[in-house]
C-alpha cells in the first residue's frame, strides 16, 4: 500500500469515527478527501451517500449512492442505501426499485424486507406491505418491529383483528416495546373497545411517559366513554408535552361541540395560553365545525383571534361590556356563519377534484425539477390584488348597501382559484395562455386532501416503529404542512340585488365521472346533489339577509369602514353573476402585512406559499391548443418531484386547433 492510499484509507476511517460521533458535516469532508485521493473507492461513496442522507441532503446522497453502485454495481447494501434516501425523498417508486435491487442481489436480508413494506405502505399498497413483512418476519421471527408495522398495514386496511394479532405478537417479543401498545389502543379504539384501549394507552404511556400522541388518544377514548373531565387532563397533558400538537387542540374543541359547550371556559383558556404555539383560525374552526358559536365568542371575547381584536382596537371599538363591541362580534360572526355554509367538505363533493387552471411553464414550476438538486415550487396564494376582475371585493358591498370603503391596510386577503369543472372550455380560453393564443393552459386537477376539512384529530393518532435501530432507522414524520379551507363562491346580480347561485359542480362532469355506471344512478345522485346545493343556497340567502340586518341596525354606532373590514373573509368569496359560469371555489387566507415569516415578497408580486402538490395531483388536462402534451408526462416521469404518477389527459372540447 503506497502513502496515497494510506492517506486515502485514514480519511476513510476518519469519516467513520465522525459519522459514529453524529458528526456529519466533518465525516462528508473526510470521505471527500478520501475520494479525492482514491476516486474509485465505492465503498467511501457509499458512506458519503449516508452521511448526506443522515442530515436530510437526500438528493446529494442519492448522487453519491449512484457513484458507488456504477463503481461496483454488485453491492446489494448501497442498493439498499439508495432506497432509503428515495423513501426519505418521497419517491417511493425509485425507493421500490432500489429496495427489489437489493433483494435480487441478497434475497435473504430481513431489513430490506422490512423497509419495502414500509414504503409499499406510503403509497397505499397495503397487500404488497403486508407480503413484505411476512417475508421479513419468515427471515427474522423474532423481530418485534417487523411485526409492529406487518399490524399497521393491517390496521390501514382495516382488518383490526389481524393488527391486534400482530401488535400482540409484538409486545409478546418485546414486553417493553411502547409503540405497539399505543397502536393496540388505537386498534381497540377503533373497534370501540374503549376499555382495552384504556389499558393499552396506560401501559404506553408508563413505558414512554412524554409520549404526547399516547395522552391524546387517551383523551379521544375518554371522550368516546363519556369521561369529559378526564379527557380534558389528558388532552392538557398531551399539548403540556407537544405544545404545537394540532390534534390535542382539536380534540378539545370537539369536546367542546360534543358536550354542548359546558367546558368552554377551559378549553377557551387552554387555546388561547397557547396560541404562540398553535393557533387554529376562528374561520377555519368554524368552517370544521358545527354548532360552535358559544366557544367562537368566547375566543373573540378572550383576543384569541388577532384580526378581529386588533382591527376593533384600531377603531376603539374593544371595549368588551359596550353595545358597540357587541355589534362588532354580531357582524364578524355573521359573516363567519356564511363562510361556514359555503365550506365544501371532503365528504361533500366527490373525487372528480378541484381545477386550478394556470399555464403550462407554471405547471411545471411545481411539478418538475429542471436540475436535480432544485427546489420544487410551492403552490401559492397569491395577494388578491393580482385579481382580473375590477368588481373583486366589492359586490359583498353593494348587496349589503355599504358604500365602498378602503378597507384596513395592515392584512390582506391571499387567494387561490378552483373551478368544479377540469374541462371548462371557458376557463381554458381565459387563463394560461401562451403568447396570446388561447386553450393553450392547462388544468391541474387537485385531490380533496390537499385542502383542510374536519379534522381527523377525532381519529387517532397513528404511529409508526419507534425501535432505535441502525439497521431499521426510526422514520420520523415531517410536521405537516398547512392545509386551508375550500369555499364556494357566491354570485350576485348587482341590477337585481338577488343571490343568484353558488358555485357548483355541472351535470355532465357526474356521467365523465363514472362512464360505465348506470345513468338512471347517476341522474339520481345529480338530484340528490342539487338538493343540497339548493338547500345550502337558501341558507346563505338567508343568513346574507340577517347580515344585512344587522348592519343596518348599526349603521349609526359603526362605521361604514369598520364593517368593510370585519367583512374581509366573506367579500373575497362574493362575485358578480356574470362570472357564475365559472363555478369558482377558493381558498381565502386573511394575514397581516407585517408576518415577513408567512408572506413572500418577490418580483412585485406578493403571495404565502403552502407546500409541494405532486402528491395530490392525479391528473392534469391540457387545453385543446397546448402543445407538447407528452414531453411534459416524460418530464414529470423523468424528473418529477413526487409526481411521477401524475396522468395528462386532452381535453376534447371543440375550438379551432392551433398547434
Amino acid at each position: 500500500m503506497n502513502d496515497k492510499q494510506k492517506q486515502a484509507e485514514e480519511y476513510f476511517n476518519l469519516g467513520n469515527v465522525y459519522y459514529d460521533k453524529g458528526e456529519y458535516d466533518n465525516a462528508i469532508d473526510a470521505y471527500k478527501k478520501t475520494i479525492a485521493l482514491k476516486p474509485e473507492d465505492a465503498a467511501a461513496y457509499n458512506n458519503l451517500g449516508n452521511a448526506f442522507d443522515n442530515k436530510g441532503e437526500y438528493d446529494n446522497a442519492i448522487d453519491a449512492f449512484k457513484k458507488a453502485i456504477a463503481l461496483k454495481p454488485e453491492t446489494a447494501e448501497t442498493y439498499y442505501n439508495l432506497g432509503n434516501a428515495y423513501d426519505n425523498k418521497g419517491e417511493y417508486d425509485n425507493a421500490i426499485d432500489a429496495f427489489k435491487k437489493s433483494i435480487a442481489l441478497k434475497p435473504e436480508t430481513a431489513v430490506v424486507y422490512y423497509n419495502l413494506g414500509n414504503v409499499y405502505r406510503n403509497k397505499g399498497k397495503y397487500d404488497n406491505a403486508i407480503e413484505a413483512y411476512k417475508k421479513a418476519i419468515a427471515l427474522s421471527p423474532e423481530d418485534a418491529v417487523a411485526y409492529n408495522n406487518f399490524g399497521n398495514a393491517y390496521y390501514d386496511k382495516d382488518e383490526y383483528d389481524n393488527a391486534i394479532d400482530a401488535y400482540k405478537k409484538a409486545i409478546e417479543l418485546e414486553p417493553d416495546y411502547a409503540a405497539a401498545y399505543y397502536n393496540l389502543g388505537n386498534t381497540y379504539t377503533k373497534k370501540g373497545k374503549y376499555d382495552n384501549a384504556f389499558e393499552a394507552y396506560k401501559k404506553a404511556i408508563a413505558l414512554s411517559p412524554e409520549d404526547a400522541t399516547a395522552y391524546n388518544n387517551l383523551g379521544y377514548t375518554y371522550i368516546n366513554k363519556g369521561k369529559y373531565d378526564n379527557a380534558i387532563d389528558a388532552c392538557k397533558k398531551a399539548i403540556e408535552l407537544k405544545p404545537d400538537f394540532a390534534k390535542a387542540y382539536y380534540n378539545l374543541i370537539a369536546l367542546g361541540q360534543k358536550t354542548k359547550n359546558r367546558y368552554i371556559e377551559t378549553i377557551a383558556s387552554i387555546l388561547s395560553n397557547n396560541k404562540k404555539h398553535f393557533k387554529i383560525d376562528i374561520v377555519n374552526i368554524m368552517s370544521q365545525y358545527k354548532d360552535i358559536d358559544t366557544l367562537i365568542e368566547k375566543l373573540l371575547d378572550i383576543d384569541y383571534d388577532d384580526y378581529f381584536s386588533q382591527t376593533l382596537t384600531k377603531y376603539n371599538k374593544n371595549e368588551k361590556e359596550s353595545e358597540e363591541y357587541a355589534a362588532c362580534k354580531k357582524i364578524y360572526l355573521s359573516s363567519i356563519n356564511i363562510m361556514q355554509l359555503l365550506h365544501v367538505s371532503r365528504n361533500e363533493e366527490t373525487a372528480y377534484g378541484f381545477a386550478h387552471y394556470t399555464h403550462k411553464d407554471t405547471a411545471e414550476k411545481l411539478l418538475i425539477k429542471k436540475k436535480a438538486d432544485e427546489e420544487i415550487s410551492h403552490f401559492r396564494l397569491n395577494s388578491i390584488l393580482t385579481s382580473n376582475d375590477p368588481t373583486e371585493g366589492m359586490i359583498a358591498f353593494d348587496y349589503l348597501g355599504i358604500e365602498n370603503e378602503e378597507t384596513n391596510r395592515a392584512y390582506q386577503a391571499f387567494i387561490a382559484c378552483f373551478t368544479f369543472d377540469p374541462e371548462c372550455l371557458n376557463q381554458f380560453r381565459l387563463y394560461g395562455k401562451e403568447q396570446g393564443q388561447e386553450a393553450t393552459g392547462v388544468s391541474i386537477v387537485f385531490r380533496k386532501d390537499f385542502f383542510a376539512d374536519e379534522p381527523i384529530a377525532m381519529a387517532p393518532e397513528y404511529a409508526m416503529s419507534m425501535r432505535d435501530d441502525k439497521d431499521m432507522p426510526v422514520k420520523t414524520k415531517k410536521t405537516p404542512e398547512e392545509k386551508y379551507p375550500l369555499y364556494r363562491c357566491i354570485y350576485i346580480d348587482p341590477a337585481t340585488k338577488m343571490i343568484i347561485a353558488l358555485g357548483h359542480r355541472d351535470d355532465y362532469t357526474f356521467f365523465r365521472e363514472e362512464p360505465t355506471a348506470n345513468k338512471e344512478t347517476i341522474q339520481r345522485k345529480i338530484n340528490d346533489y342539487k338538493d343540497d346545493v339548493n338547500q345550502n343556497l337558501k341558507d346563505v340567502q338567508r343568513e346574507f339577509e340577517h347580515l344585512k340586518v344587522l348592519i343596518e341596525i348599526n349603521e349609526n354606532k359603526i362605521e361604514k369602514q369598520l364593517v368593510c373590514d370585519l367583512l374581509l373573509n366573506l367579500r373575497y368569496l362574493v362575485k358578480h353573476v356574470a362570472f357564475k359560469e365559472e363555478q369558482e371555489c377558493r381558498i381565502v387566507k386573511v394575514e397581516a402585512l407585517a408576518n415577513h415569516d408567512k408572506i413572500k415578497l418577490e418580483d412585485d408580486k406578493m403571495f404565502i406559499e403552502t407546500q409541494a402538490i405532486g402528491k395530490f395531483i392525479d391528473k392534469i388536462y391540457f387545453a385543446p391548443n397546448a402543445a407538447d402534451m407528452e414531453f411534459f408526462q416524460e418530464k414529470m416521469v423523468y424528473n418529477g418531484d413526487g409526481s411521477k404518477h401524475i396522468k395528462c389527459y386532452r381535453c376534447n372540447h371543440p375550438i379551432r386547433i392551433v398547434r
